[in-house]
């Protein structure tokens, strides 16, 4: 029997879709959890699952949780190793340095080069 192709929906956007429902009532945030209920308090609307999850994160990290002050950290754009809010620059192939060399030997290769004083 042959399988029917079916569409299927990225995973981010159902993870977006489900990070807007509301958090649990029971959900367990930790030291921020009168924080939360103040904050929704102050909205009129609950907390949602993504509020949630990072409340919980932000708890478990305040408690020592190191892996939990990382996620915190790196959601706040804080990551060490690049600029603000930007991933690290994928390596350069073999195949990318060879394409690099035909271009630069054809005149086609435009560089960006620092200027003195830290401007582009």
């Amino acid at each position: 029997m042959k399988r029917r192709a079916v569409k299927k929906r990225p995973l981010s956007d159902m993870l977006e879709e489900l990070l807007t429902i509301d958090a649990p009532p029971g959900a367990k945030l930790g030291l921020l959890e009168d924080s939360a209920r103040q904050l929704a308090e102050a909205r009129g609307r609950p907390v949602d699952a993504y509020e949630a999850v990072f409340l919980t994160q932000m708890a478990k990290a305040l408690a020592g949780d190191t892996s939990a002050a990382a996620f915190v950290r790196d959601s706040a754009g804080d990551k060490p190793g690049g600029a603000r809010g930007e991933a690290a620059a994928p390596a350069l192939s073999e195949n990318d340095r060879a394409l690099l060399k035909k271009l630069d030997a054809l005149g086609r290769l435009e560089t960006r080069r620092r200027k003195k004083g830290g401007g582009a």
